[in-house]
């Protein structure tokens, strides 16, 4: 069982790959009953985690699979499309980009980078 810190450093580690394993599954099985599995994973961990701040009864995590059911569709179709536009960028707002949204760099700091370290991939 984790201790609260554990549990907090756990819950942000998810939130940030939660939209990538979720196109992950996706991407390898468009079959409904992955989902119904995905969902007894959640109800498993949430029964071994009841003291977790969040609490999610059975009837919401029904309807969230069946919404999430018609929404991941297009989703996909969304990220696909999101990456051919990054795609047709140029270098430097493509480089600013993947500072902020994928290695986290706040606008602040962006604001302090020399434009050259802005135009040069890392």
């Amino acid at each position: 069982m984790f201790n609260e810190q554990q549990q907090i450093r756990f819950t942000q580690l998810w939130t940030d790959t939660q939209q990538s394993v979720s196109h992950y599954v996706s991407s390898l099985i468009r079959d409904p009953w992955a989902l119904g599995v995905a969902k007894f994973e959640v109800l498993g961990y949430r029964r071994d985690a009841a003291r977790d701040r969040m609490t999610c009864d059975s009837v919401f995590l029904d309807r969230y699979t069946e919404v999430w059911a018609e929404v991941a569709p297009l989703l996909s179709h969304e990220l696909e499309a999101l990456r051919h536009c990054f795609s047709e960028l140029a270098l430097r707002p493509r480089t600013i980009i993947k500072l902020r949204y994928a290695e986290g760099e706040t606008s602040e700091a962006l604001r302090h980078f020399p434009i050259s370290m802005l135009s040069a991939s890392r």
